[in-house]
């Protein structure tokens, strides 16, 4: 889910980056594309367990918020570590200091795993 948030805020509406920024438009199109997919595919296929855990009654909305906060860290932490400094396929934003916008990436990610893992223990706690 939040791979589509994510798209659709940094890709689409701000611009600052794409998945691929190499040899053109064409190239970025298609990278764009495949990342699309691949993050609504799993998008539809999380929906498609939350639905199927709530038709047998077994679906705990603290459970699940807590494991989308986490996804949404690790995703970012993949992009960041894998995508961009491992592949260098993109930068987070070609304008203004790297390292801070990197840094601001990494902090938002952990942010977001943290407050996932917060959420789940606590509902652990608490039987949801």
């Amino acid at each position: 889910m939040f791979s589509v948030l994510e798209q659709s805020i940094f890709h689409f509406f701000l611009q600052w980056h794409h998945f691929y920024e190499g040899n053109g438009p064409q190239a970025i199109l298609t990278g764009e594309g495949i990342y699309q997919v691949i993050g609504w595919a799993l998008t539809v296929l999380s929906l498609w367990i939350a639905a199927d855990l709530a038709r047998r009654k077994a679906f705990w909305p603290a459970r699940f918020s807590g494991s989308a906060l986490i996804g949404g860290g690790v995703l970012l932490i993949f992009d960041s570590l894998v995508f961009r400094l491992l592949l260098n396929l993109h930068t987070v934003r070609d304008i203004g200091d790297p390292v801070f916008y990197e840094s601001l990436w990494l902090g938002t990610a952990a942010f977001l795993f943290l407050l996932g893992w917060s959420v789940l223990r606590n509902a652990s706690k608490d039987g949801d």
